[in-house]
């Protein structure tokens, strides 16, 4: 079943009441048909690629007051249906709007999550993207494992003047649960930033257990020059010996994904995938072409 058809299978369940192999548990009411009739036509749209008619039909149920009665699922494929397809039609702001209403719920998708969080950094609307980002560690931890890395280098540097929003935005990029799924990505500069504004702050454990978590040789040798940091590194310390580690991990990784690839089908309109990245090096804010909007 592709992705709209669930959504009708699940909204139908959902508004008119019933449950799979079960009989109708009570008399759906004039509103809950019609609502369950919307929310086909929708997926109908949507399938036939016609967004224009799926955004002034989504705009109408989504204002209704039974959708909010409606489960969950149902509301967020609602939602990500219309983000996409106002992204198709160039809209960004009305695209946000859903993917935030859409990230409010349980179960939100990581693409609702990646819209929410472009819109916000093309904008560098610095502290509503710290606060996505730390919504988005705690209710999709994977979800923000994915998210490009260029994209918190970006962030991190729009708010290297606001101490309290940098503060909070390194205290999600370097928890242990923050692990970047792009190849040989360790997010050491966050560890290295964070641990001196703890050692700053006073709390030299905690800045010490942060230098210890730190692979990449070039970091290791800048902590080594930083005289808040240097002591917490191991009295023998060997850039040399660190780097011929990092490059046989690093070899280790390139020998299990060769061959491999990262492209997946993407079931629907409807069910988007493979969005683009940001694959600025040199450390330019990511534009709106580079991101999912």
């Amino acid at each position: 079943m592709s992705y709209v058809g669930k959504l009708v299978a699940i909204a139908l369940i959902a508004t008119l009441g019933t449950t799979v192999g079960a009989r109708v548990a009570a008399e759906p009411s004039a509103g809950q048909r019609k609502l369950a009739e919307r929310l086909q036509a929708i997926s109908e749209k949507a399938e036939q690629g016609d967004c224009q008619s799926t955004l002034a039909m989504s705009r109408d149920v989504v204002k209704q007051a039974q959708f909010a009665t409606l489960a969950e699922p149902v509301r967020v494929m609602v939602y990500e249906t219309a983000s996409y397809c106002a992204s198709e039609v160039k809209d960004g702001e009305a695209a946000y709007l859903y993917a935030l209403e859409g990230t409010r719920l349980r179960g939100a998708s990581a693409w609702l999550w990646r819209v929410r969080l472009a819109r916000e950094l093309n904008d560098e609307r610095n502290a509503p993207a710290v606060a996505t980002i730390e919504a988005l560690a705690s209710k999709n931890a994977e979800g923000l494992n994915g998210v490009p890395i260029q994209w918190f280098y970006s962030l991190s540097r729009n708010v290297k003047q606001d101490a309290a929003l940098r503060r909070r935005l390194l205290a999600v990029l370097t928890a242990p649960t923050f692990q970047p799924e792009q190849a040989l990505v360790t997010g050491d500069p966050f560890k290295r930033d964070y641990a001196a504004l703890l050692a700053d702050a006073g709390d030299k454990s905690a800045a010490a257990a942060l230098v210890g978590r730190i692979v990449e040789p070039s970091l290791l040798i800048d902590v080594s020059l930083d005289p808040r940091l240097r002591a917490m590194l191991p009295a023998d310390f060997d850039p040399r010996a660190a780097l011929k580690r990092r490059l046989a991990q690093a070899r280790d990784i390139a020998a299990s994904l060769s061959g491999s690839t990262s492209a997946a089908a993407c079931p629907s309109i409807a069910a988007p995938c493979g969005t683009s990245e940001s694959r600025d090096e040199a450390g330019q804010r990511p534009r709106a072409g580079a991101l999912p909007l």
